[in-house]
């Protein structure tokens, strides 16, 4: 499992998871057999079993257990996952639109110290929520709950905030970083902006529950 290792960066910038008892018989042979025969059923039983514990560990729904993983391609869209805002619970199916990366020199003029950009470019990460059940979402970000790493594993810097961020070319449009309420059957797409190093690409995107099971889509 990844733990969030993200780097978070604030833009100075403007607005912005049977027991079993047997009775013998009498006779010596009638004990044999009672106890041949119990051993047969106690096997049988067991045999029943294992097949039983075989079965659960099998997942033919596709479905994100407790704690595991579900790894995706862009553009496809996971299983419900739960989702927590407070008292508020429901579940929320992802989907990852799109990575998109841009230059260096895009980050000049936003209000970042030339330091927080140094040998960086920016990184444009995409995902619609649909929400398939539960609370009223009331000004709501599910996509904080996304990190982004380069190809090398290693964490991308999140950019907290908008402002001249959001007016980067092919970067985020205006707006679609912001807080939303969602209801059942709504859908919700935001945008984010975060840091890569300017020698490496996107390699993929994870989406952590609430349960602390994950989403992963490979983005190289």
């Amino acid at each position: 499992m990844f733990h969030r290792k993200t780097g978070w960066l604030r833009a100075v910038v403007p607005a912005a998871v049977v027991a079993m008892a047997l009775t013998g018989c009498n006779s010596d042979d009638s004990s044999d057999e009672d106890t041949g025969a119990a051993q047969t059923e106690g096997q049988t039983g067991q045999d029943e079993q294992d097949e039983q514990d075989s079965g659960q560990d099998e997942d033919p729904a596709g479905d994100t257990e407790p704690g595991g993983s579900q790894e995706l391609a862009l553009g496809e869209t996971s299983e419900p996952l739960p989702y927590e805002d407070g008292d508020a619970t429901a579940n929320l199916a992802v989907t990852l639109d799109s990575v998109e990366v841009g230059n260096h020199a895009d980050l000049e003029g936003t209000g970042l110290s030339a330091e927080d950009i140094e040998g960086k470019r920016p990184a444009f990460v995409t995902l619609t929520v649909e929400h398939t059940g539960g609370d009223l979402l009331e000004f709501t970000d599910p996509s904080l709950e996304a990190d982004l790493f380069d190809a090398e594993g290693l964490p991308g810097t999140f950019i907290i905030g908008g402002g001249s961020l959001e007016g980067l070319p092919g970067g985020c449009p205006e707006g679609s970083g912001d807080s939303v309420d969602i209801a059942e059957g709504d859908q919700a797409t935001f945008c984010r902006t975060w840091l890569l190093p300017e020698n490496t690409d996107p390699g993929r995107v994870v989406y952590t529950a609430a349960d602390d099971s994950e989403v992963v889509w490979s983005v190289g």
